[in-house]
């Protein structure tokens, strides 16, 4: 994007996770946001639309950036769009400028992550200009078919836009005919899909691991007496 060019390519300096789909990015970016937010990291979310305030599309840490800061960024945009390289970005939709905003804003206030929401489709959609760290498709289904096409194929076809050479890719749960699409996609670029239902497996498996080895630890750190004994077996 040659208005990010113009200010440096700060998408390129930011760690991103990039998350689309049909439905479930919003509650997908909501529990990962939490899960690194508990790891201690500071985690921009770039989200869409927005419920209540304009600015809550773009967040660090659940905090919206500050009215003032956006405004500076607004108009740091407007002489950009209204200044010599005002007819190379003639066309520049509002959705790109407020994307283009959000990753300027976590580039300068140096987020460890940026978890960003694609638009509409993947392919095309203004996010997909990072070179992300892991990308994210939640479920594929029937929206916007006027302009992502008539099928799931076609619009799994968009949705996989965001997989990028190399990047592993996680995967929600999504119908056969749409998977398929993605898998050709993901396989062509060398990108490793991690599936729904394998998360949740590993998921389990690494909880019953640590839950025995607390078992044989507490075990050999004490002698089990009887009534040990009978509560665990209850």
């Amino acid at each position: 994007m040659e208005l990010l060019a113009l200010r440096g390519n700060p998408h390129l300096k930011l760690k991103v996770i990039h998350i689309g789909g049909t439905n479930g990015k919003g509650s997908t970016i909501a529990f990962l946001k939490n899960l690194l937010e508990k790891m201690g990291l500071r985690v921009g979310v770039f989200s869409s639309p927005y419920l209540i305030h304009y600015t809550d599309q773009i967040a660090i840490n659940g905090e919206s950036i500050p009215e003032a800061r956006l405004e500076s960024l607004m108009a740091d945009y407007r002489s950009l769009l209204e200044g010599e390289h005002a007819q190379a970005l003639q066309g520049t939709t509002e959705f790109e400028i407020i994307t283009a905003i959000a990753y300027d804003y976590f580039a300068s206030e140096q987020v460890d992550v940026a978890i960003m929401e694609v638009g509409m489709g993947g392919l095309l959609d203004s996010t997909n200009v990072c070179q992300p760290i892991l990308t994210g498709i939640t479920t594929i289904g029937l929206d916007h078919v006027a302009l992502l096409g008539d099928s799931l194929e076609a619009i799994a076809e968009q949705k996989a836009g965001i997989i990028k050479q190399g990047v592993p890719l996680v995967t929600g749960h999504i119908v056969p005919e749409a998977l398929s699409v993605i898998d050709r996609i993901a396989k062509a670029k060398q990108a490793s899909r991690l599936a729904y239902g394998k998360i949740i497996r590993l998921a389990i498996m690494r909880v019953w691991r640590r839950a025995k080895s607390l078992i044989i630890q507490a075990q050999s750190d004490k002698v089990v007496s009887k009534q040990d004994c009978l509560v665990c077996t209850r």
